[in-house]
């Protein structure tokens, strides 16, 4: 399973390309941005990059039935994060992602937690109950698609998406997502 989750995290670093163009050329941007916030604290390993950056299409389901894509948030901060049950870090940060959502869910920001579970449902619900979470959405990733998420490295992992799907950073590994400096980092990009 190690093998297959570094081959599909590696495959999704490949697939998301670099900005061809400098970050003040970046329309809706500044050079600025990445500089606004600095992610310290619990955050210091989140990466911030100077201007967003496009994320391949991603496809998952959610619990109620429904497929989706990113584009479905569209308007939205997003915090999109992959989990799978066996991921102990996963275990230990997703009580403070649905903290996370209940303080700044709404209209503006949403945690979006993509299990990647290949048992499904099953398990997605058990984890749910087991860990007590009560604001979190269920969605689980499509099997196709898992692949692509590995390629990013170890889970749990995080990226910050603007309002049009573009990633603004990302965290590989587990933070405090309910810490004073995660809700800087969320009310800062709300703000941008």
């Amino acid at each position: 399973m190690k093998i297959r989750l570094a081959a599909l995290i590696s495959l999704v670093i490949v697939t998301i390309p670099a900005p061809l163009s400098s970050a003040a050329d970046a329309p809706g941007s500044s050079a600025t941005d990445a500089e606004a916030f600095v992610p310290s604290g619990d955050l210091a390993h989140f990466e911030l990059f100077g201007a967003p950056r496009p994320i391949p299409e991603l496809n998952f389901q959610h619990r109620a039935g429904a497929d989706l894509t990113l584009g479905d948030f569209e308007g939205q901060i997003v915090l999109l994060n992959f989990w799978a049950s066996w991921c102990q870090p996963c275990v230990r940060e997703m009580p403070d992602l649905d903290r996370l959502e209940a303080m700044r869910g709404g209209d503006d920001f949403k945690v979006v937690a993509v299990s990647l579970d290949i048992a499904g449902w099953k398990v997605v619900d058990r984890s749910f109950a087991k860990w007590e979470l009560h604001n979190l959405d269920k969605y689980l990733m499509t099997v196709g698609a898992q692949s692509m998420v590995f390629e990013l490295g170890q889970l749990p992992i995080t990226l910050l998406l603007d309002r049009n799907g573009q990633r603004l950073g990302q965290m590989i590994g587990p933070a405090e997502w309910d810490s004073d400096d995660a809700l800087e980092l969320i009310d800062w990009a709300i703000s941008r």
